[in-house]
């Protein structure tokens, strides 16, 4: 029988990265794991439909504060091998608390060339001002 549907995956990562600013850097990313269907004992590339990924943030400071952020998804801890250009999202601000917020972008990209450890790496800046990035979920289709 014949594939008729999508199965949906939503991986998070949690973890603070402090400090980030309007540069990128090797050390302000976050990991997430694909978690794509693998049979025990066997080494499969992820291949998949990427769709969005929700970053959470507090600590959102400067003057000017950031109103977005800009992201890059690649394949290694260093973000020498991007899987993505830099993408770019508004920040959305809490309405009692200014100081945190969330940014979603949309990944709209099939990903054939990673490695067996099915994990990307997010790296993140801001086009002002600072904040932490608090955690983010990501949403991709098989």
């Amino acid at each position: 029988m014949a594939k008729t549907g999508y199965y949906y995956h939503f991986p998070s990562s949690s973890g603070n990265v402090t400090g980030v600013t309007t540069t990128y850097s090797a050390s302000r990313r976050l990991a997430i794991a694909l978690g794509s269907s693998q049979p025990a004992g066997q080494t499969v590339k992820f291949k998949g439909k990427l769709q969005t990924l929700l970053v959470t943030v507090s600590t959102i400071a400067g003057t000017p504060a950031p109103t977005q952020m800009i992201i890059r998804v690649s394949s290694d801890t260093a973000g020498d091998s991007p899987i993505t250009g830099d993408l770019t999202a508004s920040l959305a601000r809490g309405i009692t608390t200014n100081t945190v917020g969330s940014a979603q972008f949309d990944l709209s990209d099939v990903v054939t060339n990673l490695s067996s450890t099915d994990n990307v790496f997010v790296h993140f800046r801001v086009n002002q001002g600072t904040l932490t990035v608090t955690g983010m979920t990501l949403s991709w289709s098989e």
